[in-house]
């Protein structure tokens, strides 16, 4: 089995795959995002929208172009699919998002052609270039150029897939709709209440205030969720 699997042992707590029973599993291209926030396309299609039984099937599907990720083709099954992405499954002519439900884990949610259009990503750098222009780094490895200094890191960028076209922007603070990815309470939401150096304080979805650090915290609109989350 060797590199193009994971043993049981090493799943990620965010992937939602019995290990009753399981030896190896799929492991994930290095790519656009990290482990714990992503899962390989075939996984995907196999244990969460279980429209294939097996890899082999998956591989058929891919081969075929009946699957989009963000609009474009992907025919590797290790590819990863993380938080945020789209898939568009030809065959059915269905949209999907990847997200994390209530339990932490990684899920995915139907979603309408709108929104299969959209995603945000967070800001995780930035870099000058020529002309006094920006380049914008996201979480999910994209490089996004803008005419001028507008954004933060930190901060969230919704926008157009396939075309990378800047629709939104979300700042982490008080106001701002936020999920978390990581940290004791990951998958909770709410709305910022207060900022620090390197912490928010916010009121979750359940009516109770807590606190987490910034590095958790992830965007996701402005006094509501830009984007359906469930």
């Amino acid at each position: 089995m060797g590199k193009d699997h994971l043993k049981r042992y090493a799943i990620p707590s965010t992937w939602d795959i019995k290990k009753k029973g399981l030896v190896f599993v799929t492991r994930p291209k290095p790519g656009s995002h990290s482990r714990p926030l992503s899962l390989p396309l075939g996984v995907v299609l196999k244990n969460l929208l279980k429209c294939v039984k097996t890899t082999n099937e998956a591989k058929k599907l891919l081969y075929n172009n009946e699957v989009l990720v963000d609009g474009r083709r992907v025919k590797d099954q290790r590819v990863p699919v993380g938080l945020m992405d789209v898939i568009h499954l030809k065959q059915t002519n269905q949209n999907f998002r990847i997200m994390l439900d209530t339990k932490g884990k990684l899920a995915v949610i139907e979603i309408d052609d709108k929104e299969a259009k959209l995603k945000i990503s967070e800001i995780i750098g930035k870099t000058p270039i020529k002309g006094g222009k920006i380049q914008i780094n996201l979480r999910d490895s994209r490089n996004i150029i803008a005419e001028k200094n507008d954004y933060k890191v930190g901060g969230s960028l919704m926008i157009e897939v396939p075309s990378q076209k800047i629709v939104d922007y979300f700042t982490l603070e008080k106001g701002a709709y936020v999920l978390l990815i990581a940290g004791k309470h990951i998958s909770s939401r709410g709305v910022v209440e207060s900022t620090e150096k390197d912490s928010i304080t916010y009121n979750s979805e359940y009516g109770s205030t807590r606190k987490t650090l910034k590095k958790y915290a992830f965007a996701v609109g402005k006094g509501k969720p830009a984007l359906k989350l469930n």
